[in-house]
Order: C-alpha cells, then structure tokens, then sequence
C-alpha cells in the first residue's frame, strides 16, 4: 500500500491501524488502494484544517473587517465527510460493522458456503 507523501505522524498511524486490522480481517485487496489513499489524504487535511483553527479561531476577519467562519471550517467538515464516508465502506463505524457482520452470517449460512466448505473437507 502506498500512502501520500508528508502524511502527520497521527495520520500515517491511524491509517496502518486501519491496514492492518484490514489484513488481520482479510477484507483488504489491491482495489482498495485507492480509497485508503483518498481516506490518508482526507486525514490529513482534516487534521490540518483542525491545526489551522486552533491556531486562528472559528472567526475569519476579512480585510474588510467583516467577520465569517473561518475557511479552514468548511475544509475540516468536508474532509470529516469524506474519511466518515470511506470508514464506513471498511466496517469503521458501529453501524457498518454490524451490516458486515450480518452479510458474513449470510454468507457462511449460504448452500454455496455449505457445499464449498463440505467439497474442502473431502480433499
């Protein structure tokens, strides 16, 4: 797996967690490179726009003198929409673990399971 260049040492850690509970759960494949590059750099967005309000407030004061919300909020929203939405493609929320769990179920009590499972135990 290849991960964006100058990812935060936080970043870089929480997306090899992600990784290698993937592989330990044998859901990660080859095609899944590309979300899980998209999730690092959404990672690492978020957590720089997060800096950059910590740094400077909610509140941007334009030149004008006119007070907004700060552009580095939109920034860390969106970007928590896109690792939210990823995540939980991977079973990283509540909710998608569950459906995971369930489909695992229909799968293992499938014929197709049955019949595979008692065709390995012949071999």
């Amino acid at each position: 797996m290849m991960l964006p260049e100058s990812l935060a040492p936080e970043t870089e850690r929480f997306i090899k967690a992600i990784i290698n509970d993937l592989k330990a759960k044998e859901r990660l494949d080859k095609i899944d490179n590309a979300a899980l590059y998209i999730l690092a750099q959404a990672c690492n967005t978020y957590m720089e726009a997060n800096q950059i309000l910590k740094d400077e407030g909610l509140i941007f004061i334009s030149d004008r003198q006119n007070k907004s919300i700060h552009p580095a909020f939109k920034i860390a929203r969106d970007s928590e929409k896109t690792i939210l939405a990823i995540i939980g493609e991977y079973g990283g929320t509540l909710r998608s673990r569950q459906k995971l769990k369930e489909l695992d179920t229909m799968v293992e009590d499938s014929p197709l399971a049955e019949f595979l499972k008692s065709a390995k135990e012949e071999v």
